[in-house]
């Protein structure tokens, strides 16, 4: 018992410094130990005297031996921790940046430190500059292919705004990846920055826009487009070459920014595509979107031209365990902040993803990401922050089942497919593997992974089942590793001002605890396991969020369903073949175990805080919802398409204010007259800000040449607010709708309006003039505006002048228990449907 407190104290809390002397301790112990017990076993009493001596000298030297092994053993179980203090090597920051390859440098030093036997490459303070042209673009500068029980550590986090800062940067220059480890364990990097030269974005205001291109002016200083690369001797004078910044040359994103807000703005631009970029002065134009690919892109306001989406990322790890990274800063990278993929055991302790000062995004993509990671993730402290697209994203991947094997063939022999998002998706051989139909996700048997093949292009699976290979697997099943899904705790992080969502949590085994999202376009929460486009799965069990708080979630341009959304992904089928498209399975339950408890909700708009579909079992408890109070430069309201309203004569609009107005009125039933079947089109959208409000959609009017265009009136509770020409450019309706585009409606509303629309419900109506002088109102109008909700169908779900809706949606949960939930001060209204019931189930 003493020998094995002593070896417990010796590996738990002596100091790394003094493990040897602890460990050499317990091997003397052991010694005083086993002689002690020999002289009491062996005593001269107990032995013949001849064989006395010789006995306890032989068990003497066993012992003696016994304490040698017991030395070894520490010393080698604890080498680790003596050599992880040993500083193999320090690198200097001027040192290292005047080498032909500083990148490069740091991989050879770390890989050295690692061939000893572990131990500590310091990074001195200051900026390492990490440029290799030779290096392909998006690849990282800085890689470790299997290095084990090393820490590379900085001097601290180096703000790049100051120069006088003390701690560490890697700059990145050109469009490259910062570090990619790859079969490493025992890793740790601690206390330094990483950042790029040349932004991967460009940030402006909107001075023009034309049909087929955009143009924003910027800050040459801050976002710099070095020019391309001219031969002047050789074969090829006079040519223009590649140049390490021709990346810079094409947006492959175009978002919306709200400069008073510093967030994604509300209901604009969000485009995704490959266009080209030119550039005079301190003006870049962006050709190929333009107010006919989207007609929010307006004069004056603010974007962000992202050059890169998903393409570097700041730190990758591939392959690797036991991986920590402490007090490390990615102010931006060409995509991803933190990327791992089959990887286990992964730490993050205060690492952050951080914009710079006076800068509108961080990473262009994920800030982290988690894909097919085993054993436990988890993230402590740390801060992730305006980044492209989501804070944390956790998941494994699908594959489905395209052909079972035939009648004649052996059991478990599957050809299988990869998401329809693109790309070949790995499969582990020896892994155990989960089978769910495709549309109810009804579990259909487990399997070992034998083997597999590729015939064509194809992935040809044998599978090993219980029972003599017998299963119940359907065509076009969901199948997901297993042993892939790691668990999860994130603690008193926070997430906030990004694009997208705050965390993608599709895993078993997770608590979020302690934590704040602030301000997340999109749901704050989301666990929305895909069988449609982009198979990240997959459903789960034990899932905890408890003691959190969620500010304004659902704030930007994407929206969501709700703060926490929990629902799993069905596709819907056309000729017996699965789509992309797919609907929230509301059958099954492919979740249990889910606890909600304890968490604050503060809503710039009542909506759903949560939503749950087909859940087994659920604690939703003593949680807060509230609307916050009206906030300076926060934006109240704004709506989206409406869903097309019958009836559209004014007379038969329950929400048209009963007494009179000032000014030209709506038509009433008297003044209105039927139109002739010659009028078509269609009030898009409605938008509202602070500060600007619009409207969009189209009308043809087939009285009127193709090259005619209509007048519209807009009218806002009943009183005509503007009246515009709708010859705005629309070509998605050629040739289908008229040979001639210039039918769309784009319209700004006058201030006037935009400051009745700030508070309070209203109501929208769009009229086409017509030729005899009569007025049509246009398919979708009337809108309702309301500041509870973003988008709304007339006249049911708009809520104007009726209760606020529900904050609790649940469809399909079983068993649960929903005690002491506050909305606004009173309990808390359900959205359920019949098959949710607090009985059975779980927990019922």
């Amino acid at each position: 018992l003493s020998l094995s407190v002593c070896l417990c104290v010796c590996v738990c809390t002596c100091t790394r410094a003094c493990v040897a002397v602890c460990a050499e301790c317990c091997a003397r112990r052991l010694l005083c130990v086993l002689s002690a017990r020999t002289r009491r076993k062996f005593s001269a009493s107990q032995l013949p005297a001849a064989t006395t001596r010789s006995s306890v000298m032989a068990w003497r030297a066993l012992s003696a031996l016994s304490a040698l092994l017991v030395l070894v053993v520490a010393v080698t179980a604890t080498g680790r921790m003596v050599s992880a203090e040993h500083v193999c090597a320090t690198l200097d920051a001027a040192a290292c940046s005047s080498s032909p390859s500083c990148g490069d440098l740091i991989s050879h030093t770390v890989q050295q430190c690692s061939d000893a036997g572990g131990g500590v490459v310091q990074l001195t303070a200051g900026v390492f500059h990490l440029q290799n042209d030779t290096i392909p673009v998006l690849q990282p500068l800085v890689t470790m292919l299997q290095v084990h029980n090393v820490t590379l550590r900085g001097a601290g986090v180096k703000d790049p705004a100051k120069a006088d800062d003390d701690g560490t940067l890697l700059l990145v220059h050109g469009m490259h990846g910062g570090v990619r480890l790859t079969a490493c364990s025992g890793l740790r990097l601690e206390s330094f920055a990483l950042d790029m030269a040349r932004l991967p974005y460009t940030y402006g205001r909107c001075v023009d826009v034309t049909d087929t291109s955009m143009t924003i002016k910027f800050d040459p200083a801050t976002y710099p487009f070095p020019n391309t690369t001219t031969t002047t001797t050789g074969n090829d004078a006079g040519s223009t070459r590649a140049s390490p910044s021709d990346w810079l040359y094409k947006a492959l994103a175009v978002m919306g920014f709200d400069p008073a807000t510093w967030r994604e703005a509300i209901d604009a631009v969000d485009a995704y595509g490959e266009y080209t970029v030119s550039v005079s002065g301190d003006l870049l134009t962006v050709h190929g979107l333009g107010s006919a690919t989207d007609g929010r892109i307006t004069v004056n306001q603010s974007y962000v031209v992202r050059h890169q989406v998903y393409g570097g990322t700041g730190i990758e790890t591939a392959g690797s365990q036991d991986v920590t990274f402490e007090g490390v800063t990615l102010w931006t990278a060409p995509g991803m902040g933190f990327h791992y993929d089959d990887s286990k055991d992964v730490t993050l302790l205060s690492a952050a993803v951080r914009r710079r000062p006076g800068l509108p995004m961080s990473t262009t993509a994920d800030a982290s990401h988690f894909s097919q990671c085993s054993g436990h993730v988890q993230l402590t402290d740390c801060h992730f922050e305006g980044q492209g697209d989501d804070c944390v994203n956790v998941h494994g991947i699908f594959h489905d089942v395209r052909e079972l094997a035939p009648p004649d063939g052996p059991p478990g022999l599957f050809q299988l497919g990869s998401r329809p998002a693109g790309g070949l998706s790995e499969l582990n051989p020896g892994d155990l593997y989960l089978f769910r139909n495709r549309s109810t996700w009804a579990y259909e048997g487990k399997a070992v992974l034998k083997n597999f093949s590729l015939v064509d292009g194809k992935q040809v699976a044998q599978f090993e089942f219980p029972d003599g290979g017998k299963n119940n697997v359907s065509r076009f099943a969901l199948l997901n590793n297993v042993q892939r899904q790691p668990s999860v705790e994130i603690r008193r992080c926070y997430f906030g001002n990004n694009r997208a969502r705050g965390t993608l949590l599709k895993t078993s085994n997770v608590l979020v605890i302690d934590s704040v999202y602030n301000h997340t376009s999109g749901n704050c929460i989301q666990s929305n396991p895909d069988g449609c486009y982009w198979f990240e799965s997959s459903g789960f069990r034990n899932w905890s969020v408890v003691g959190n708080t969620f500010v304004g979630c659902n704030g930007g341009a994407l929206g969501g369903l709700g703060d926490i959304y929990v629902a799993a992904c069905a596709p819907k089928f056309e000729n017996g073949l699965p789509t992309p498209q797919g609907n929230n399975i509301d059958v099954g339950t492919p979740f249990g175990g889910i606890v909600v408890r304890n968490n604050s909700f503060v809503q710039d708009q009542p909506h759903h805080a949560v939503v749950l579909w087909g859940v087994d079992g659920l604690i939703f408890q003593d949680n807060t919802i509230n609307v916050a109070p009206e906030r300076v430069h926060q934006p109240k309201h704004h709506l989206g398409a409406s869903a097309s309203h019958a009836n559209n004569t004014p007379s038969d609009n329950p929400f048209l204010p009963p007494r009179p107005h000032h000014g030209r009125r709506m038509p009433t039933h008297d003044t209105f007259q039927a139109p002739p079947p010659a009028a078509i089109g269609n009030l898009d959208s409605f938008a509202v800000s602070p500060t600007k409000a619009f409207v969009t959609g189209w009308v043809v009017d087939r009285a009127l040449p193709a090259s005619v265009a209509s007048n519209v009136t807009v009218y806002v509770d009943g009183q005509a607010v503007l009246t515009v020409l709708a010859n705005h450019p629309r070509p998605d309706l050629v040739p289908k709708v008229t040979p001639d585009p210039h039918h769309g409606l784009l319209a700004s509303l006058p201030t006037t309006a935009v400051a009745t629309l700030q508070k309070g419900n209203h109501t929208l109506a769009a009229f086409a003039h017509r030729p005899d002088g009569s007025l049509w109102q246009l398919k979708s109008s009337p809108m309702c505006v309301n500041r509870w909700r973003r988008s709304c169908n007339f006249p049911q779900d708009c809520h104007c002048g009726a209760p606020e809706p529900p904050r609790v949606q649940f469809r399909g949960v079983l068993g649960c228990k929903a005690t002491n939930n506050l909305c606004d001060g009173k309990p808390c209204a359900f959205d359920t449907d019949n098959r949710t019931s607090c009985k059975g189930g779980r927990w019922g």
